[in-house]
């Protein structure tokens, strides 16, 4: 009977899974307009993990971490809409984390970006943002238009030294690094000489959706089957990713968004 209800309260919160995406934080009046005939939805998010103990696996680049580095993140939204924002985290960090700048972009092809297409992200109207210690921030919410099943790239510029991150460890997806100094406008991506298959800090992104159709964000939870270890790599062929793009073939009078909480080893 116990587990009964376990299974029963799983379904539950994997069907209404748009009460675990968390809200954003004193909206502003910016977020309001925004609002104004949609709502929010996430698109894509990555469970966050603390850094490697041991080098056995990464090398030590979680431990080690960046300083005065930009990091290069693409990521595959599973939702449409009008307007974007997204969620840092410093859950794991040891120390406050600043990030000078913050882009958002429409993906070209590795690195690169599609010229006219980067579009800076702010927190409380800055560009700058420090993450305190086991903590997490949203961006502001900015027109930015996104389609479900194209890739985004987001950029991070680095002020200081990180100390062991906070990140996704198995992201089958491409990350790059680049040399020291802000690359977050970049569009061509030369200055990124260095690639890891890892989210660093990035841990959602959002989008407003404004369709006349029913919207349903499914959570996934699960270890390395669900998070897509082995997967090929940049294809986005997730089995979490397979359901989506099923869902919204087969249901036309729904829009699905599935997100992929899974973390390996889980």
């Amino acid at each position: 009977m116990i587990r009964r209800k376990i299974a029963f309260i799983l379904i539950v919160v994997l069907i209404i899974g748009t009460g675990l995406i968390p809200s954003f934080k004193g909206e502003s009046a910016g977020a309001e307009t925004l609002g104004n005939g949609g709502h929010w939805i996430g698109a894509w998010s990555a469970s966050q993990t603390a850094a490697w103990e041991t080098v056995d696996w990464d090398g030590g680049v979680s431990r080690e971490g960046y300083s005065n580095q930009t990091i290069r993140m693409i990521v595959h939204p599973n939702a449409s809409g009008s307007a974007v924002r997204i969620r840092l985290s410093n859950e794991y960090g040891t120390k406050p984390l600043t990030f000078g700048k913050v882009t958002i972009a429409e993906t070209k092809e590795g690195a690169e970006v599609i010229a006219g297409s980067v579009t800076p992200l702010t927190f409380n109207k800055k560009d700058a943002v420090t993450i305190p210690k086991g903590e997490v921030v949203y961006s502001d919410p900015i027109p930015f238009d996104v389609t479900d099943g194209t890739d985004l790239t987001v950029s991070v510029h680095l002020q200081g030294y990180s100390g062991p991150t906070t990140w996704h460890n198995t992201s089958n997806q491409t990350t790059y690094i680049s040399a020291e100094g802000d690359y977050s406008r970049e569009v061509s991506g030369s200055s990124f000489t260095q690639s890891f298959n890892a989210w660093f800090w990035l841990s959602g992104v959002d989008v407003l959706t404004e369709t006349n159709k029913k919207s349903r964000v499914i959570v996934a939870l699960g270890d390395s089957i669900t998070d897509g270890y082995l997967s090929t790599l940049n294809e986005n062929r997730r089995w979490t990713d397979v359901l989506n793009d099923r869902l919204d073939q087969e249901i036309k009078n729904q829009t699905f968004s599935v997100l992929n909480q899974g973390i390996s080893g889980n």
